[in-house]
């Protein structure tokens, strides 16, 4: 826990719903139980649909536009700026290969979030077709996966892949081609009762070109 993660995360609560104003009061009783062992737990416990408010906390907390003006300006001794939280995140950055392969180890331990950018450099009729494998990551029930992925042609597009086994993208339509891609991979729940870290690998690969031919359908929000 970082001092302004312990800040946002109360911050946000209260700004999502105004209904949660005493949500730090609760959180605090909650704290004084003897039964409690994480400050992790006492946050869960204060609050309705926990998973689905924590998923909205770290996508906010992305600081990747068009989502980076959830929280409010900070004062500080040159004046007012905003408050900078894509640095705190250290995106761990993959590099798709000429082929398309690319993978990184996700590590999640308890109430935690990790974050990526994917970089494509490859366009045209020549690039590949690739796919994300999700399915390491979705059989952990509370896992989720959420990306902002920024169009070659200027387009950005929030994309919830929570419960969805793979991603398939084209790169060489244009429609489909991506010059970066921001992830983040979050848990929601305390680590006491996972049991351990979640360590899984996320694995970028190549497909036959014949699978763009047959259609894909995502869920998309559109900027």
């Amino acid at each position: 826990d970082t001092s302004y993660g312990m800040y946002l995360f109360p911050f946000y609560l209260t700004e999502v719903d105004p209904r949660n104003k005493q949500v730090i009061r609760k959180i605090w009783e909650r704290m004084e139980s003897l039964s409690l062992g994480s400050a992790a737990e006492s946050v869960s416990g204060a609050v309705a649909d926990f998973d689905r408010l924590w998923k909205g906390y770290i996508l906010a907390t992305m600081d990747v536009d068009p989502k980076d003006k959830r929280f409010p300006d900070v004062k500080n001794k040159w004046g007012k700026g905003p408050l900078e939280l894509k640095d705190k995140h250290k995106f761990k950055v993959i590099k798709l290969s000429k082929e398309g392969t690319g993978s990184a180890v996700v590590i999640l331990e308890g109430l935690d979030a990790s974050y990526y950018k994917v970089v494509n450099n490859q366009q045209g009729p020549t690039a590949p077709a690739i796919t994300f494998d999700l399915r390491p990551l979705i059989r952990h029930a509370k896992v989720s996966i959420q990306a902002i992925v920024c169009y070659r042609d200027g387009r950005r597009e929030y994309q919830d892949w929570t419960d969805f086994p793979e991603r398939l993208f084209c790169l060489d339509k244009p429609a489909d081609n991506f010059s970066s891609l921001y992830l983040v991979i979050a848990c929601s729940e305390d680590q006491r009762k996972l049991g351990g870290p979640i360590v899984e690998r996320l694995a970028i690969s190549p497909e036959p070109s014949s699978r763009c031919r047959s259609g894909v359908v995502t869920l998309t929000r559109r900027f």
